[in-house]
This record gives structure tokens, C-alpha cells and sequence, in this order.
């Protein structure tokens, strides 16, 4: 994506979706629930940086449909929606809540930290014997449960379990996904390869590669990384009618805009 100009006081909508990746008709949604723009025709800098923010939650894999809900129902700046990967929150008062239930949620170290009798496993602190003793599944589990508190750690997890087993697929998409988070682009894109000749139908992996072409402009390959993700993957439909659109293709754009739409309600 292009970056957004900090002393532009306010672009129009085509530029808007340009900047963030998301598509005029998502937009001029956002707009219409006074979300974003105020009622007016132009988006402002700061609406661009919130329009970035629910860019990255949509390509965290949360459903545009929640993002929506939440938007349209939460009395909280829409500037501080996150994602844990499973529920879409914001910070308040130092407490995380979950934006669609307005309950509050407990942060994640809390909620899974050992009993007094369980002995946890630390990447850090446990001997060389210790971690060599850990089976390919029990450091992608270790990764999943640093993720959110120790990015490091758990990129570090994850690369254990795949010298353990470089055939383990999860630890690969999930690898892969951190480091193209952190703009670690190379290998990311190394990551979902390696998944998709080890799986050749694994459609996480396609969407992942799609997503990152698209980060970098080269639009016709994630057109068709999207397209082939799109047999399993609803976003990539929505990503497709926006990248079309942006082609002037509206027949084919809008297409997948309902074919999304109706995969968003049937699920």
C-alpha cells in the first residue's frame, strides 16, 4: 500500500481506498454509519489511519460482518478495536472488553497461566535438555500461546517445531503470518511456499501469499493467488471485487461483492 501523506488534510475515496487496501463500496459503508468522513465527501488523515486499523483487523481473518456489528452497536473510539485471532476488543480503563458483547475479557496471559501444580515450559528459562525433549506439537502449542504476549518467542516456537518436523504445515502458516506482520517479507512468502508444495490445495496458504502481493502492489498476482483461495476462503472474494474495481472489471467486482456478501451471512 502507498503511504498516507501526513500533511494531506483529506483525499477522496478512490484515494482513501488506495491508501489502505480497501475498497470504495466498504467506504462509503463505514461512511454511511458515520463511522468515518463525517457525512462528507472526502476522508480525512485520521480517518485514514482508523480505515488502515480495521484494514489490518479484515486481513487478521475477522469477519467483515463482526467488524460491522460491532461498529454499528459499540459506544467506544473505533480507533481502538484489536484482535486476539478470535475476538475483536478495545482497551478501556487498562481492561480489555469484548466489543460485541460489551463483557469484559481476560487477557490472555490470565487466562491460561498454569495451575500451582502444573510445571509450565519456558522458552527462556528451561535447560537445553528440557526443549530438546519437546515434540514438534508441543512447541507449536508453545507458539500459540506466546503469540499475543511474546512475538519473539513464539517465531521462535514455531521455527523449533518446524526443525523438528518440516512438515509441519501450522507452525509454517503461522510463522509465516508473524513475520509478514513484522515486515519480514521474504520469508513469509519462503513459509506459505513451503506449505503449499507440501499441500497443494491448502488455501490458507494461497490467501496469505495473495495478501502479501497485494500489500506490495503487484495486483495481478494476488489476483490470482486470491482467486484460487477464494474456493475456500470468503475474504478473498472481497478483496477480489476490490482489486477488480480498481480495474474498472465492475461486472466481475461486483460479483464477488455478493459472492462474499452471501458466504459473510451464510457463516
Amino acid at each position: 500500500m502507498g503511504d498516507i501523506d501526513d500533511s494531506q488534510e483529506s483525499v477522496d475515496l478512490a484515494t482513501a481506498a488506495r491508501l489502505t487496501g480497501l475498497s470504495v463500496r466498504q467506504i462509503r459503508h463505514w461512511r454511511s454509519m458515520g463511522v468515518v468522513g463525517d457525512g462528507e465527501a472526502c476522508i480525512s488523515f485520521i480517518d485514514l489511519r482508523l480505515l488502515r486499523s480495521f484494514a489490518t483487523l479484515l486481513k487478521l481473518r475477522l469477519p467483515a460482518r463482526r467488524l460491522n456489528r460491532a461498529l454499528g452497536r459499540m459506544s467506544v473510539p473505533s480507533n481502538s478495536l484489536t484482535t486476539d485471532g478470535q475476538y475483536l476488543l478495545y482497551r478501556r480503563n487498562s481492561r480489555l472488553w469484548n466489543a460485541e458483547t460489551g463483557q469484559g475479557h481476560i487477557e490472555f496471559e490470565e487466562a491460561t497461566a498454569p495451575s500451582k501444580s502444573e510445571s509450565p515450559v519456558m522458552l527462556r528459562e528451561d535447560t537445553g535438555q528440557t526443549q530438546k525433549a519437546l515434540s514438534a506439537e508441543q512447541w507449536y502449542q508453545l507458539g500459540v500461546k506466546q503469540e499475543y504476549s511474546d512475538i519473539k518467542s513464539s517465531q521462535n516456537a514455531y521455527l523449533k517445531a518446524i526443525q523438528s518436523d518440516p512438515e509441519y504445515v501450522a507452525a509454517r502458516i503461522n510463522l509465516g503470518r508473524l513475520r509478514q506482520l513484522r515486515g519480514q517479507i521474504s520469508s513469509a512468502v519462503h513459509q506459505y511456499r513451503a506449505v503449499i508444495r507440501l499441500e497443494p490445495r491448502n488455501l490458507e496458504a494461497f490467501y496469505n501469499l495473495a495478501t502479501v502481493f497485494d500489500d506490495l502492489g503487484e495486483r495481478e498476482v494476488a489476483i490470482k493467488y486470491y482467486q484460487i483461495a477464494s474456493r475456500g476462503v470468503p475474504e478473498s472474494h472481497l478483496h477480489l471485487g476490490r482489486l477488480l474495481e480498481e480495474q474498472g472489471q465492475s461486472m466481475r467486482a461486483t460479483w464477488h461483492f455478493k459472492a462474499w456478501e452471501k458466504l459473510a451471512e451464510a457463516g
